[in-house]
């Protein structure tokens, strides 16, 4: 008797153990994602620094390089949306490789740029 008394006593304050959890932060807003769409004020505050068009048929993409700040942003429009797809904060290095890039997969799939 004395035994099964330890058992349940054991099993008892384990189960308080095992079922308490640390209590939860409050979660902080999430920042907005590089893809997130751009509105036409924002488009024409930043200066382009370089910008490409591509077409195929009726459909047509602008890759453009938009200064910020001492860095760059490149901005990618596809079906009348434009979206930041990279940026970069301290030169342009970075976004031009990015446009360089998307020109040569838009040409692969048929596209023509200039």
């Amino acid at each position: 008797m004395k035994k099964f008394f330890v058992l349940i006593l054991a099993i008892a304050m384990a189960s308080t153990y095992a079922c308490s959890s640390a209590p939860k932060k409050a979660e902080t807003p999430a920042t907005p994602s590089p893809s997130a769409p751009v509105n036409a004020e924002q488009k024409a505050a930043s200066p382009s620094l370089k910008s490409m068009s591509c077409q195929k048929d009726s459909d047509n993409r602008t890759v453009e390089i938009q200064a910020k700040g001492a860095g760059c942003d490149v901005m990618y429009t596809k079906f009348g949306k434009t979206h930041s797809v990279a940026s970069s904060s301290a030169g342009n290095g970075h976004c031009e490789k990015t446009l360089a890039h998307m020109k040569k997969k838009l040409e692969a799939s048929g596209f023509h740029c200039q």
